[in-house]
C-alpha cells in the first residue's frame, strides 16, 4: 500500500509539472506569434519614404522625472515611494503617509526646457490622491526665411502642453482660536481648468483644504488631577489634556 501511494504522489507530480510545462510553452508559442504578427504588419504603418520616423507622439513623456531616480539610471519602478512616483510607478504615492510636493526644472538639449509639478496628499489611511504636470518647450524663438536670416521680427515657440488648460495654487495659513486655546496649521487648494474645443465647455476641478494637522494647545487646557483618588497621601499633578 505504502509503495502504490508513493507512486500516485508521483504521478501527481509529474502531472503538475507536465501541466506547468504546457502553460510555459503556450505562453512562449503567444509571445512569438504576437511578436512575428507586429513584424509583418509593421510595414503598414510606415511614411511615405519607408520609415518609422515621425510616427509617434509626445516623446518628451520618455524623459524622466527626479533627480535621485536619473541618478539610479531609471531603475526606480519598485523604489518609487515620493511625489515624482506618479511618472515611475503610480501605485507607489500609497505608501506616501504626508503631504509632498515635487518640482524640477531642467535645461535640456538645444535650449529646450523641462519642468515637473507634482503634489500628493492621503485623504485617509487607504486612499492618496495625486495630481502631476510635465512641460516641454522652448523659450521664444526668431523666425527665420531666405534673405531674413537674422530674424523676420517674428517669434515662436514650441510646448507640449495646450494652451487650454490652466492650473493654480493657493496657500493658507490658518490660526484657529479658543479663548486662551489655539491651534495652528497650512493648506493648499489646487484647481485646475480646461477649456474644451466646444464654445462655451469648459471642465474644472478643485481640491481644497489639503494640509497639515491641527491641535488645540493653551493654559486651558491645563489642569490638576489627582492620580490615585482611593490612597491618600497623593498631590494633585499638573496634567495638560491633549485635543
Amino acid at each position: 500500500m505504502n509503495h502504490r501511494k508513493n507512486w500516485e504522489k508521483l504521478f501527481q507530480r509529474l502531472k503538475r509539472i507536465g501541466f506547468n510545462l504546457f502553460f510555459i510553452m503556450l505562453s512562449i508559442t503567444c509571445l512569438t506569434t504576437i511578436g512575428f504578427a507586429q513584424d509583418n504588419n509593421s510595414t503598414t504603418n510606415l511614411s511615405p519614404n519607408g520609415t518609422n520616423v515621425g510616427t509617434t507622439a509626445a516623446a518628451f513623456l520618455e524623459i524622466g522625472v527626479g533627480a535621485r531616480a536619473q541618478a539610479m539610471g531609471g531603475a526606480y519602478v519598485s523604489f518609487a515611494n515620493d511625489a515624482t512616483a506618479m511618472y515611475w510607478n503610480p501605485a507607489g504615492i500609497g505608501r506616501i503617509s504626508k503631504f509632498e510636493t515635487a518640482f524640477s526644472h531642467v535645461s535640456w538639449l538645444l535650449d529646450t526646457n523641462f519642468d515637473y509639478f507634482g503634489i500628493v496628499s492621503p485623504v485617509n489611511n487607504k486612499i492618496v490622491v495625486g495630481l502631476n504636470v510635465t512641460v516641454f518647450g522652448t523659450d521664444d524663438q526668431p523666425v527665420r526665411v531666405v534673405g531674413l536670416e537674422e530674424g523676420t521680427g517674428e517669434f515662436y515657440s514650441l510646448q507640449d502642453l495646450t494652451d487650454r488648460f490652466s492650473l493654480g495654487l493657493n496657500a493658507k495659513y490658518i490660526n484657529q482660536r479658543i479663548w486662551h486655546s489655539s491651534a495652528r496649521g497650512f493648506a493648499l487648494d489646487v484647481g485646475g481648468l480646461y477649456k474644451t474645443q466646444y464654445d462655451g465647455l469648459q471642465i474644472g476641478y478643485s481640491i481644497s483644504n489639503f494640509g497639515t494637522e491641527m491641535q488645540l494647545a493653551g493654559r486651558d487646557l491645563i489642569n490638576a488631577i489627582d492620580p490615585d483618588i482611593i490612597n491618600e497621601g497623593v498631590e494633585n499633578v499638573p496634567v495638560n489634556y491633549e485635543t
